[in-house]
């Protein structure tokens, strides 16, 4: 039996792959197809192949590695698939990262490839993976299963994405390696010129070696625009030219000019009566006749058969240049068209080293080297300028991927960046994008403290705004972090991490925003240390139980308590219950924190008991939890030995703990209620489960989260939110919860909605045991 491709599997094979000196020194094409050969073996597949786009301006894909398993040698090397014959499967391309087709003979975007591939190479189940550069479509990585139709999974997706990440990162790595071969001949040719030029100090260095040779002739360096047909100056040499080229002659139409004919014609142009002309009748070419030019030369820079530049050489005398003088210029263009187009790649290449692939945004190699400009053009100043950084973490984006798929995913990202970086830059600010849900916003000192206060709350609305996804409506969350220099650090690496910690502190405490302190310097316990300090915890009595009482909105009695986590670490203090559950999920003690929790919430469930409080006890399960089907029947064991009925002990779990694997969740959800226990939504509205989905579950309640009860006195939006959910519930048959009730104002809001419960600072702060039992005692009747 092939052993089953698991995710650590993947992890090895792709560290492997990364670490391989060999593999980075071959031949693109050679280097993908080992690559391919990689996935035939470990994915079982039948065939791979990478197909790359023919052209920028064309759709057409041409195959340049392939390995079949059932046919060794090149097989479909060198096949090309026209773009214009399969338009809906190109777009498909072009929406989805990654498009995983269990069977090629009833998915919609496969048609057109059905008779002439599919069927001939017996394919029935295909999984594609985009290469893009830019953002656009650049190739595809396709892997494909003959014979029975295959179910791809999550692990076979992730694995595809990984792999065409990887190729992408070897294309580029050949690109450079090929430009720097480009580099080792122009050095032959041209020894100056060989160098890594920006296009302006290639056109200055072209220009001065070329009046070496021409001394008195003045010349003039231009890059053609073919889609905006212009031509623009980058750098003149030459007597009298600065009047002809002003600041407003920068740009200018290739009809009419000599620049334009050169174009035209695609090969050297010269005109000896340059006076007489129709290009002496342009407003660049009066001003040059005026002067005295009577002869103009064209070269046009081309490249590949496209036209990228010119060099318009003008001379007094009209017979100065020879028939010798014009092959020589052929030399030379040729020599310049190589430059160019190399100094027009290494731009390419820079941008795409230093911006995101999927957004286009800068990245964070980018955002050091732009913080640090920053900061040195200020270095001397008695008082710099002050710049902001603020970080900005997408909550929740990895359960988006588990619920909507990679390609909804990336699009989420892709639509956030870009309202966040459309806003950034109407305020004079810079985007860039740091991770998977990772964004960086810099204030280069334009906006007063105040006005980037604003902007930055301006921003994080702007991102929790609705986004429709995937028949969805997303309403996304975030957390900031930020540094501000020079207050908090003087160098670009300093102020990242002081804005970093910032957001660390943000998360931690579950705070929109937080702005960085020294404080925050080496105050947050790294992982493994509270790893272990909880593993010790958990034997121990240091971790805590408090309740928080919850109402009948209609009676205002005491109806249950929700179980909150405390822990007052001996050295870091209070740490946040947000902060020991990633710990726990983490380092796999989740298991025992939520036993434990169930074991404590129990206990006093007795003493509930004893005093004639029979309430239930509300407890949070995580994401692990609802993937053990071994947890319902722990749990009842658990209670059973206490003589306790399932009823008593609640249980909570997150829209976003449903959708990370709805199959499995379903089922152990199932099994809690078919036993007795009542399970309720917690946090309900903030993550991206639907109605639709939530009432084929056997649940008992949603509780509604309170980002959408604070709001509800001021925010009509959140008030007729909430009243929708609690109808929709009701229509379902839910018992609704509403968290986060501060005032009586909203408490009325909420009781003329129907919502059945409630919680809040209102009513009681969590407490310790023997403080909730008073509280409760002096509530009684």
């Amino acid at each position: 039996m092939p052993h089953k491709l698991t995710g650590p599997l993947v992890r090895d094979l792709i560290v492997a792959l990364l670490k391989d000196g060999e593999l980075w020194q071959r031949p693109f094409v050679d280097a993908a197809r080992h690559l391919l050969q990689v996935a035939v073996q470990h994915a079982h597949l039948s065939i791979a192949t990478l197909w790359l786009r023919e052209s920028a301006t064309s759709s057409n894909l041409a195959c340049v590695a392939a390995v079949d398993a059932d046919k060794p040698g090149p097989g479909m090397e060198g096949q090309v698939i026209d773009g214009d014959s399969c338009p809906v499967y190109i777009a498909a391309l072009g929406r989805y990262r990654v498009l995983p087709v269990n069977d090629v003979s009833q998915h919609a975007d496969c048609q057109e490839l059905l008779k002439s591939y599919f069927e001939p190479q017996g394919v029935v189940s295909l999984l594609d993976a985009t290469l893009r550069h830019r953002g656009e479509l650049a190739g595809v990585l396709c892997l494909e299963q003959r014979g029975q139709k295959r179910e791809w999974s999550e692990t076979e997706i992730g694995f595809a994405a990984d792999l065409v990440d990887l190729i992408g990162q070897l294309w580029l790595f050949s690109e450079l390696r090929r430009r720097g071969e480009l580099q080792a001949l122009l050095l032959s040719i041209a020894p100056e010129l060989g160098r890594d030029h920006s296009v302006e100090q290639l056109a200055r260095l072209a220009l001065s070696k070329l009046l070496l040779f021409y001394p008195g002739m003045r010349a003039a360096f231009f890059t053609y625009n073919a889609q905006a047909r212009v031509v623009d100056l980058v750098a003149f040499d030459g007597e009298g030219l600065e009047q002809v080229f002003t600041p407003e002659r920068r740009r200018l139409p290739v009809e009419g000019t000599v620049s334009g004919a050169a174009i035209a014609a695609g090969h050297i142009v010269q005109i000896p009566n340059f006076e007489q002309s129709a290009q002496a009748s342009t407003s660049t070419g009066k001003v040059a006749a005026a002067r005295g030019v009577r002869c103009a030369v064209g070269i046009p820079l081309i490249h590949e058969g496209q036209a990228i530049g010119t060099v318009t050489l003008w001379l007094r005398d009209r017979n100065a240049l020879r028939e010798e003088d014009l092959e020589a210029f052929e030399l030379i263009a040729t020599t310049f068209s190589v430059a160019l187009a190399n100094a027009h790649h290494v731009i390419e290449l820079r941008h795409r080293t230093l911006h995101d692939a999927l957004t286009g945004l800068p990245n964070r190699h980018k955002l050091l080297l732009d913080l640090q400009e920053l900061m040195n053009e200020r270095n001397g100043q008695a008082e710099p300028a002050g710049m902001g950084l603020m970080l900005l973490k997408l909550r929740q984006l990895e359960q988006v991927h588990h619920a909507l798929g990679r390609a909804n995913g990336d699009r989420l990202v892709q639509l956030l960046a870009s309202k966040a970086d459309g806003l950034a830059t109407s305020l004079g600010c810079q985007t860039y994008r740091l991770g998977e849900d990772e964004l960086a916003i810099v204030n280069p000192g334009h906006l007063a403290p105040g006005m980037a206060r604003e902007a930055a709350n301006r921003i994080q609305e702007a991102l929790q705004e609705p986004v429709e996804l995937g028949g969805l409506t997303l309403i996304m969350r975030t957390r900031a972090g930020s540094a501000k220099y020079p207050d908090h650090a003087q160098s670009a690496g300093e102020l990242l991490r002081c804005a970093d910690l910032a957001l660390q502190q943000a998360v931690e405490t579950q705070a929109q925003r937080a702005r960085y302190t020294p404080e925050m310097q080496g105050a947050g316990p790294k992982a493994m240390e509270l790893l272990a300090d909880l593993s010790r915890a958990l034997e121990g009595e240091e971790l805590q139980l408090w309740l928080q009482p919850k109402l009948s909105l209609a009676t205002g009695q005491l109806s249950g308590c929700e179980a909150l986590l405390r822990w007052p670490h001996a050295i870091h203090g209070w740490i946040a219950p947000d902060r020991i559950v990633q710990v726990a999920e983490n380092g796999d003690l989740i298991e025992r924190l939520t036993m434990w929790v169930a074991r404590r919430a129990i206990a006093e469930l007795e003493q509930f008991d004893a005093v004639g409080l029979g309430i239930s006890i509300s407890i949070n399960v995580s994401t692990y939890n609802l993937m053990d089907v071994q947890f319902p029947d722990k749990l009842q064991q658990l209670l059973a030995s206490h003589g306790l009925a399932p009823r008593r002990l609640r249980l909570e779990i997150t829209e976003t703990a449903l959708m990370s694997d709805p199959a499995r969740a379903s089922e152990v959800v199932a099994r809690l209620a078919g036993m007795g226990f009542a399970v309720e939504v917690d946090d309900f509205g903030t993550g991206y489960s639907s109605m639709a989905y939530l009432r084929r579950l056997p649940l008992a309640a949603i509780k509604i989260d309170r980002t959408f009860v604070a709001e509800m006195v001021s925010s009509e939006e959140d008030r007729l939110i909430t009243q929708a959910m609690i109808k929709l519930a009701h229509g379902l048959q839910l018992s609704v919860v509403a968290e986060g009730i501060e005032d009586e104002a909203t408490a009325a809001l909420l009781r003329d909605a129907g919502c059945d419960e409630g919680q809040g600072w209102l009513y009681g702060k969590a407490m310790p045991l023997q403080q909730f039992l008073a509280w409760a005692a002096d509530r009684k009747p």
